[in-house]
């Protein structure tokens, strides 16, 4: 087949996991073995001054098509202003394909071929507070046509399909979950060589609790923040608690718990990190906190189980599912109950050894690898679902080995709590 992939999202990595998620998704289907061809659509600036290197690509069968002359907002979510004269589609500029992925909810103008769609999470339907009004309105345009013309549809995570069929259950034989995964960057480090970056930003090996993720109201961090004061309130030492991420918005409050804080002078906001510098500031964390209240997949938890760091991290959404039984899972409204799992891991080293060796494993059950395999196998059944050779009833495929040991994991967490409370 013909395959065309939007890679639209590779223009920055601001998206956070779309563009992680598009740029894994890629390399791998440029390395592993296919039939199939590939012709990447690049929708780059129409402004001179505002376009960027397209990424390059190595791979006999895959090329990309690099555009300047049409706005990707607007071929997105109105495609008939796209162009002046005449309705533009993939066909356009990537000429006949025999299917088109479109990567983030919105289903691309296509005039023939299967239409394959990934939608990363619910989120802007379920909870409309966490996300602005342009970027609810854009998103609902936008699954709205995906659910109608889409011939498969890709999610990251089981949580993620109960929360799309459950909106809209016309799609449920269509709906496939795919895992991500996380970087090849993200890998055990030596100490030495983590040193230097982590040292840039004010921090010590093993000296601080760790959060990566846009400053903004879903990823629950002014209770963070507040189990942060609640740990330190005994008068114990402790590590510092960095927060790594973009300003994203609605952040007002989270910045005035900061400053607020009694303990402000150790809770450093380090800001946007480069990527360069994740691993090393992963590497270094003592832990990994991540109290996120919705995620569609969550690859941060994922790639600090990938470099060995203990991961605390929420017991909803689709977190559970990625962490399996090698991280703490924590109720994200129970300040109290976070603040007990941060000083576990600060005190008990058995403890964080044994969820470094259980989080490295864990993470092993990933790779972009796998996600392009799955995802080569979700082309060639729409493809077989078109010809009438497959079933549309036959269950979706599902990958990353799911554990289904959650009341086992929040067990653990109460003991946690419990443990400290009697220390």
């Amino acid at each position: 087949m013909h395959v065309g992939l939007e890679a639209t999202p590779l223009r920055t990595p601001q998206l956070g996991g779309v563009w992680r998620y598009t740029d894994g998704l890629t390399r791998a289907l440029a390395r592993v073995a296919s039939p199939h061809h590939y012709s990447l659509l690049f929708l780059n600036s129409v402004k001179p001054w505002a376009r960027v290197a397209p990424p390059r690509i190595e791979s006999p069968t895959m090329r990309l098509v690099e555009v300047r002359a049409v706005s990707n907002f607007f071929f997105t979510y109105f495609p008939l202003a796209a162009r002046r004269h005449g309705r533009a589609t993939v066909e356009s500029f990537l000429g006949a394909v025999d299917l088109f992925h479109s990567v983030n909810a919105a289903v691309l103008p296509q005039r023939l071929g299967l239409r394959v769609v990934t939608v990363h999470d619910l989120t802007c339907l379920r909870f409309p507070g966490f996300h602005p009004w342009v970027r609810r309105t854009l998103f609902q345009l936008g699954i709205r046509r995906a659910v109608r013309q889409a011939d498969a549809i890709i999610v990251p995570s089981a949580a993620t399909r109960h929360d799309l069929v459950a909106r809209f259950p016309a799609a449920g034989g269509r709906v496939h979950v795919v895992a991500y995964a996380s970087g090849e960057e993200f890998a055990p480090m030596r100490a030495a060589d983590a040193a230097e970056v982590i040292a840039r930003y004010g921090l010590s090996h093993r000296g601080y609790f760790l959060f990566v993720g846009n400053i903004e109201p879903r990823k629950n961090l002014r209770a963070l923040v507040e189990a942060y004061n609640r740990m330190r309130a005994g008068g114990r030492s402790a590590p510092a608690l960095a927060i790594a991420g973009g300003s994203g918005w609605k952040n007002r409050a989270i910045h005035r718990a900061v400053a607020t804080s009694p303990f402000a002078s150790d809770i450093r906001l380090l800001g946007r990190v480069p990527d360069s510098a994740l691993p090393p500031l992963v590497n270094g964390a003592l832990a990994f906190v991540y109290p996120s209240l919705s995620e569609g997949f969550g690859l941060p938890p994922l790639e600090a189980m990938a470099c060995g760091t203990p991961v605390i991290t929420s017991n909803r959404s689709s977190l559970p599912e990625v962490v399996g039984d090698a991280a703490l899972l924590v109720d994200p409204d129970d300040r109290a109950g976070l603040a007990d799992a941060m000083a576990l891991l600060m005190t008990d080293g058995g403890l964080r050894d044994e969820l470094r060796e259980r989080g490295l494993a864990r993470a092993g059950c990933f790779s972009w690898d796998k996600t392009a395999r799955m995802t080569v196998e979700v082309y060639e059944s729409a493809a077989r679902q078109r010809r009438g050779d497959l079933d549309p009833a036959r269950p979706a495929r599902t990958i990353g080995d799911v554990s289904p040991r959650a009341e086992q994991r929040r067990g653990a967490s109460d003991r946690a709590r419990s443990s400290n409370r009697d220390g």
